[in-house]
């Protein structure tokens, strides 16, 4: 079985993570600069394969889109040009960097951790792809 990936995308930092082989953990991989997630990804997928690049798309609490989320549907359509076999998805990402910020207050992590945002935005990548995989029913069990 292959990797599901997923991108929390900012202006200026990008959080990434991937499950494992068998899509049973997703786990925060790093954050990057936003520039670089193209040329990641292309690394990234020449060392792993991978199934389904998930994106987390940023809307409003009331869901309208913000100010970030044309530049995630335009970041969608260049991976599905660049890659047609690998399925792209769209996942609310709404809430993922708090649940993120309160994954890492109540999970041990040390007061300096607490305030790294590259931990938050890597880890809320990975909560990305756990709503994605659970909303799809690939991880029924949770």
């Amino acid at each position: 079985m292959a990797r599901v990936f997923g991108i929390d995308y900012g202006l200026k930092k990008t959080g990434l993570a991937a499950t494992d082989n068998l899509q049973i953990i997703a786990s925060g991989i790093e954050t990057i600069d936003s520039k670089e997630v193209l040329n990641y990804v292309k690394n990234y997928l020449e060392v792993n394969e991978v199934e389904i690049i998930v994106l987390g798309e940023p809307t409003h609490k009331d869901g309208n889109p913000t100010f970030l989320t044309p530049k995630v549907h335009e970041l969608a359509k260049k991976l599905e040009a660049l890659y047609p076999n690998i399925k792209i998805v769209l996942q609310d990402e709404t809430y993922s960097s708090i649940n993120a910020k309160h994954i890492i207050q109540n999970y041990g992590y040390k007061k300096h951790q607490q305030k790294d945002r590259k931990l938050v935005d890597k880890i809320a990548a990975a909560l990305i792809i756990e709503e994605y995989m659970k909303s799809s029913g690939k991880w029924d069990w949770i």
